[in-house]
């Protein structure tokens, strides 16, 4: 097996104080400012609710609520953002959002940024 290197951060707080420490971290790794946009250059997303999600994490809400534009008609209910947590895996970003609804168990979406490492890829060379 291939001897493989990891490194990763995780953070839990109220959505605006997740949304300021998302885009840092995020802006650190790209070695500079991004464009929302570019977090949906890449990952599949399966369902509306992930790109809800990740939406509601840039813009520090709750996915599903009228305020903002993070509401989707694809989401029922609100998800409440209540951590994340960035992955860097063979150069290879990641992201674990950790919601919760008012009904049910907390909930772990992920998806690859791969947009978010081909711009920093970019801005190396």
């Amino acid at each position: 097996m291939k001897k493989q290197m990891f490194t990763g951060i995780g953070c839990y707080a109220k959505p605006e104080r997740l949304s300021r420490i998302f885009n840092k971290l995020v802006q650190a790794y790209t070695l500079g400012p991004f464009k929302g946009n570019q977090l949906f250059d890449g990952p599949k997303l399966n369902e509306m609710k992930d790109a809800a999600l990740l939406q509601a994490l840039l813009e520090g809400q709750t996915a599903g609520t009228d305020s903002g534009n993070c509401e989707n008609p694809g989401l029922k209910e609100s998800h409440k953002i209540t951590g994340f947590y960035l992955t860097l895996n063979d150069q290879k970003l990641n992201l674990s959002i950790f919601a919760r609804t008012n009904s049910s168990r907390p909930e772990i979406i992920t998806a690859r940024l791969d947009g978010l490492t081909r711009l920093r890829q970019r801005r190396l060379h």
